[in-house]
């Protein structure tokens, strides 16, 4: 069927114990199982009805989040994934399916939340995805139009909730030492977030509806947190203004960078945001989040946003 829904093997039990509703609910389990990869429909109502005679199957739970997911019906995924931990919070598989779940929905830092969950109790299946969004920050990070829920940027603008994020990094890479070798867990505690998807065309400020609907998100969390005190930071791509000098392209790119910073602090004062509490700085394209190539350009668009 899936690799993350689990066998269920069983010690030969009284007649009376398999007759409750629980146990079976694990035999429709096990039915749904046997039936291979390719028996979905059937798969899906066996365990739909083995969770109407057991509520509080963790098994089933599960096994339906991963056809779920598999369905790409992300939201019931979830869902079901996270009765499953209600029941039993060390089902590592769980674990690992809200991880993959997120990551597809390009909520990084929840995906990193869970992949945490799973190493710690001692499974290795997801840890290089973990150093993967370790690696240069990139469960801080959102591109395309993917747009980061209050719930992400919670965890990211949290310092207790980072400080729990950076202790599950600690243990995980205490269990498995190939985790982010490189790693300095201190700057976990940093309250930074890259935003891609606060996009802009090349040489423009304009926000895009992406953006827009980015920055209803960024301002819902910073109203309920109030942080003292917001950066808003922007950023260029190496591309040079055509027809101008060295030294006016570099000014130029120093203007569009401010710009976008301030763009973005305007939408956000818009949004109840106090401006006297927001300082905006561009940094034009000395600071690329990637690299120089043409491959990075469109990354390198973009604007961070951290909070004090």
């Amino acid at each position: 069927m899936y690799p993350k829904i689990i066998i269920l093997i069983f010690l030969i039990l009284p007649l009376p114990l398999l007759a409750t509703p629980c146990n079976q609910a694990t035999q429709l389990v096990i039915q749904a199982y046997d039936l291979g990869e390719h028996a979905y429909t059937r798969q899906k109502a066996l365990i739909q009805q083995a969770l109407s005679l057991c509520p509080n199957h963790a098994d089933a739970h599960n096994n339906l989040g991963v056809i779920l997911e598999n369905e790409q019906n992300y939201p019931k995924a979830i869902h079901h994934y996270q009765r499953a931990l209600q029941i039993n919070p060390d089902y590592y598989e769980a674990w690992v399916g809200m991880g993959d779940v997120y990551s597809k929905q390009g909520q990084f830092p929840l995906s990193l939340d869970a992949y945490l969950n799973a190493c710690i109790r001692n499974s290795p299946v997801r840890n290089q995805r973990i150093t993967e969004l370790l690696d240069k920050n990139n469960y801080r990070a959102v591109d395309g139009k993917n747009v980061l829920t209050q719930k992400s940027l919670n965890l990211l603008y949290d310092k207790q909730a980072l400080e729990k994020l950076r202790q599950k990094v600690t243990d995980c890479r205490s269990r498995y030492r190939s985790v982010a070798p490189t790693l300095v867990p201190n700057t976990l505690l940093e309250t930074f977030v890259v935003f891609r998807n606060i996009h802009f065309e090349v040489g423009e400020y304009l926000l895009t509806p992406t953006a827009e609907q980015q920055l209803d998100e960024i301002s819902h969390t910073l109203l309920k947190q109030g942080p003292k005190s917001i950066q808003v930071s922007g950023h260029t791509d190496i591309q040079i203004f055509k027809g101008v000098s060295s030294e006016e392209n570099d000014i130029r790119q120093l203007r569009l960078s401010q710009q976008r910073a301030a763009s973005v602090a305007n939408a956000l004062a818009k949004r109840n945001i106090p401006s006297n509490r927001m300082r905006t700085k561009g940094y034009g394209y000395t600071q690329p989040a990637q690299g120089y190539t043409e491959a990075d350009w469109d990354k390198n668009r973009r604007v961070e946003i951290e909070v004090k």
